[in-house]
């Protein structure tokens, strides 16, 4: 190995350790969760005040888990969403397989997009925002016609369902 590729190494090294500590701990937490189910009824409740929420949550935590972490889940908890916590784990492995890198680009379309319309878009996109781009198709017939793309926080909405929204603002407030 030569000294150039020495910081990748070590970088990829630090990126697979904490991938496999959060991965660790969400699979325990996940589980016992799953094992304790009148525990993760009182966890989701809207019923049972913060305190007693936070008291219970902490004895889910594994021993090792990072401060971080710990703060993570008591915020699902606090807003209201450790039942998603399936959901986000699912999300989260999605995520680590596409690397840490990666743009995906959200493609929402009013009809099924041909294999040329969808070449042709991915070439487009992919000048834009890098050929590391990566693509989900999405069909949406309330979008009535055109295309819809979301790439991080970048929004493209060459809809008709959109330009009539431009539109009908553009009208209510003359």
């Amino acid at each position: 190995m030569s000294q150039e590729d020495l910081p990748l190494t070590y970088a990829q090294a630090i990126y697979q350790m904490s991938l496999e500590e959060w991965s660790g701990w969400l699979a325990t937490v996940q589980q016992r969760l799953q094992d304790d189910a009148p525990l993760a009824r009182l966890l989701a409740s809207t019923e049972v005040g913060a305190t007693e929420k936070q008291r219970r949550l902490d004895a889910l935590f594994p021993a090792d888990a990072s401060p971080k972490f710990r703060q993570f889940l008591r915020y699902l908890v606090d807003k209201g969403d450790i039942e998603r916590l399936n959901d986000v784990i699912v999300s989260y492995l999605h995520v680590v397989k596409r690397g840490p890198a990666v743009l995906v680009a959200y493609v929402t379309s009013a009809v099924t997009l041909t294999a040329d319309e969808r070449r042709q878009l991915e070439e487009r996109l992919r000048r834009q925002f890098g050929a590391n781009l990566e693509f989900e198709f999405y069909v949406d017939p309330a979008l009535l016609g055109g295309v819809r793309v979301r790439v991080g926080d970048t929004i493209i909405d060459g809809t008709v369902a959109g330009r009539l929204d431009n539109l009908r603002g553009v009208l209510v407030t003359k």
